[in-house]
């Protein structure tokens, strides 16, 4: 059977409740909401490497759009490769806001994700479903953070999960930020991980990231992506 990194829940999440501005390369989601009719299609590639484990390859693609009622909503679909073995997934999820984040107000909103997948040869399976709250602070200068608690269900496994995730981001510059996180689970040690967002455009962008397995620092998952609004 395939062995993929425990990132896997965050990603996850990430992919089917995707944010308007924290986003990629961010593992940690914010509390933003798309406005009504504004959507973004992202996408990345990524490789996760583990001791004694072949490494490991991904790729992602996803659209997310506002629909009123402070809530957007994402479609997403990507591929894992592993030694041979290949497993095809496709989310849907979305985020609602409950607290709009002001200056000197967080703000609050709400995520959720419902998953499917498929390894080569196989059927298609519901793999796992999850919520978490998000929170977000700090619109209002060249800082921003941002946290998250959640919960995954695995249904092949029947077992939960919580999880959780605190970032930072920091405005270098007129469309340059640089983000750092810690996430982790009840399951596993925390990640550390670091990256970048360039503006090309007012609506294209890429990112990357790297990131470490704190308890292992030959575990690693690095990530190459692009955003475009419209």
């Amino acid at each position: 059977m395939t062995r993929f990194p425990a990132t896997t829940v965050f990603l996850a999440l990430a992919l089917a409740a995707p944010a308007a501005q924290a986003g990629r390369p961010l593992v940690t989601d914010d509390a933003d909401v798309l406005d009504r009719g504004a959507c973004e299609l992202e996408g990345f590639g990524a490789r996760s490497e583990e001791p004694a484990a072949a490494p490991a390859r991904r790729a992602s693609v996803q659209v997310g759009c506002g629909v009123g009622s402070r809530s957007q909503l994402a479609l997403s679909a990507g591929r894992a490769w592993q030694a041979g073995d290949t497993v095809t997934g496709w989310g849907l999820g979305g985020k609602t806001g409950l607290v709009g984040p002001e200056a000197g107000r967080p703000g609050v909103a709400v995520g959720w994700f419902v998953d499917a997948q498929r390894p080569a040869g196989g059927p298609s399976r519901h793999d796992a479903s999850g919520a978490a709250l998000l929170g977000s602070w700090g619109d209002d200068g060249p800082w921003t953070g941002h946290a998250n608690l959640g919960w995954v269900r695995a249904a092949s496994t029947g077992t939960d999960t919580t999880l959780w995730g605190l970032a930072v981001e920091h405005a270098v510059r007129d469309g340059l930020d640089l983000v750092a996180e810690l996430y982790g689970t009840d399951r596993t040690r925390p990640w550390a991980g670091v990256g970048l967002r360039w503006a090309l455009h007012p609506r294209v962008g890429v990112d990357a990231s790297w990131a470490t397995a704190l308890h292992d620092r030959g575990t690693r998952d690095i990530t190459v992506g692009a955003t475009l609004a419209f």
